[in-house]
């Protein structure tokens, strides 16, 4: 992620790290706690038994398949997506298109969405 996309890192996020929120799988807890720092409206992730409602639910965050992400992105405004796209790929940031139901080939990843015109991933 750091190569792919290294401004989207959340860091110092610490204050967060320390609570339980009662995820089921313990290792996710540093991505919703960089969520909450972030104040995030959605996580993107194809791991989305491990996000599950009931917790995210209190905390007005959403947990959101990458290709339900891309897919709503695009249609609001579909010009402008398959612009920012293009540019991705133009530039190697690590995105690319696959087929099989990858979205973007593992491009994405756990990651903290704000709202759709600006995006933050959680990670080490």
């Amino acid at each position: 992620m750091k190569a792919a996309f290294p401004e989207a890192l959340v860091e110092d996020f610490g204050l967060f790290e320390t609570t339980a929120f009662g995820l089921p799988d313990k290792n996710d807890e540093h991505v919703l706690a960089a969520a909450i720092k972030t104040q995030a409206q959605a996580l993107v992730t194809e791991n989305l038994a491990d996000f599950p409602t009931s917790v995210l639910a209190p905390l007005a965050i959403e947990v959101r398949s990458a290709d339900d992400f891309i897919a709503d992105t695009i249609a609001l405004e579909e010009g402008r997506a398959i612009a920012a796209i293009n540019r991705m790929r133009l530039h190697g940031n690590g995105f690319r298109l696959t087929g099989g139901g990858k979205g973007f080939g593992g491009g994405l990843s756990d990651g903290v969405i704000h709202g759709v015109s600006g995006s933050h991933k959680a990670g080490r």
